[in-house]
């Protein structure tokens, strides 16, 4: 029996050494999308960046990423995501999206220039992914 234990605690502690140990996204150049203020038009590539500042990754309808982004007000951000499936993620209050394609990294750059509380939502999953929050300067 203590040899059963013991081995279930050797198991455990790898398993949580594996979670805190294991290896990030690997930083790849990816193409940033702005969508023009309707949305009904294509999304255009901007310039490329050699990271993004933050991150989510969906896959299998689970959602990895920050749940909550504090910045202040004029700063821009590069927001990245990758997904098993094709989507559109799309910044509420600043009207800008991002089109997904499976398991192809895009990004999206915005500029704060408003303060205030906005939703960052997955169209396909119908998921607010991320809650940005502004500070005015």
């Amino acid at each position: 029996m203590r040899n059963f234990i013991y081995a279930i605690l050797a198991i455990i502690s790898l398993i949580a050494l594996w979670l805190f140990m294991a290896p990030s996204a690997p930083k790849t150049s990816v193409v940033a999308f702005v969508a023009s203020p309707d949305l009904t038009t294509n999304i255009e590539p901007k310039a490329a960046i050699e990271t993004a500042d933050y991150h989510w990754q969906i896959q299998s309808g689970k959602i990895i990423g920050p749940q909550q982004i504090e910045v202040p007000q004029n700063e821009t951000l590069l927001l990245s995501f990758i997904s098993d499936v094709p989507d559109e993620v799309h910044l509420h209050g600043y009207e800008q999206a991002v089109q997904i394609n499976a398991n192809e990294p895009a990004t999206l750059r915005v500029r704060l220039e408003h303060s205030g509380r906005f939703e960052l939502e997955t169209h396909r999953l119908h998921r607010v992914i991320s809650v940005l929050e502004v500070e005015p300067r």
